[in-house]
């Protein structure tokens, strides 16, 4: 337009991760690491940006992010009593919404003064859960040939309802479950009370600044400036586990 410009940006991304690692270098069939996900993404912003070369220059905006991620990951170690399983899984949904606006205003050649204010809103939902088994209470899965060849584990759904069938207890609220057996499930209809079923952060950020040019090849400025990033969920099986 004649005083300013429009800018659209979309952006979608999908990514697969597939990794199974022998974690402990060395020749023994001790530690093997495996992870397998999915992730989502789709993001747009809107941008008003002044085209004019006046003293007084803006932009202002609003974005949009969606993600959704789903998968599972930990390793599979040699013990004593067999091998043993450490998997957590999430499934998790994410939406940040956000609205901001800059200006920069020129007093004289040699003096700019520069504003700007952001605020921003991050919604996080989900469910995590963690399972600690031996492989004796996991029949039908034969998770020692994963150990040793690096195969591919079965889905953490499979490994999760053969645990249960076989008497691991299923626990909620953050509970850490007895024995050398647990399997711990956070959010979702079976844990109405856990934060993970819907947590938002909102805040605000921005900047002051001036800009001076005594001489040409001078600049000498200030700036104050205050960010703000959401918190997150660790799904790490231990992490889930020591809640």
């Amino acid at each position: 337009f004649e005083n300013f410009s429009v800018r659209s940006i979309t952006a979608i991304e999908e990514n697969e991760q597939v990794l199974s690692e022998d974690t402990d270098g060395s020749p023994a069939q001790a530690f093997h690491f495996f992870l397998d996900n999915e992730q989502e993404q789709f993001s747009q912003e809107i941008r008003l940006t002044s085209n004019s070369d006046q003293s007084m220059r803006w932009i202002v905006g609003a974005y949009y992010f969606k993600e959704e991620l789903s998968g599972a990951t930990g390793p599979l170690f040699a013990t004593p009593m067999g091998t043993m399983l450490v998997q957590s899984f999430a499934d998790l949904d994410n939406t940040t919404y956000s609205a901001y606006g800059e200006m920069e205003y020129d007093t004289s050649d040699e003096l700019t003064f520069k504003m700007g204010l952001r605020y921003s809103e991050d919604e996080i939902e989900g469910t995590t859960a963690a399972l600690l088994a031996f492989e004796n209470s996991l029949p039908g899965h034969d998770i020692t040939s994963s150990l040793t060849n690096g195969t591919p584990l079965p889905s953490f759904q499979a490994l999760r309802d053969t645990a249960v069938t076989n008497g691991i207890q299923v626990n909620t609220g953050g509970a850490v479950g007895r024995g050398p057996n647990r399997l711990i499930e956070l959010g979702g209809p079976n844990d109405p009370d856990a934060n993970l079923n819907g947590t938002s952060f909102d805040n605000w950020g921005g900047k002051l600044g001036v800009d001076w040019k005594p001489a040409e090849d001078t600049l000498i400025y200030a700036q104050w400036s205050k960010g703000f990033k959401a918190g997150r969920f660790n799904a790490a099986a231990m992490s889930i586990m020591n809640l």
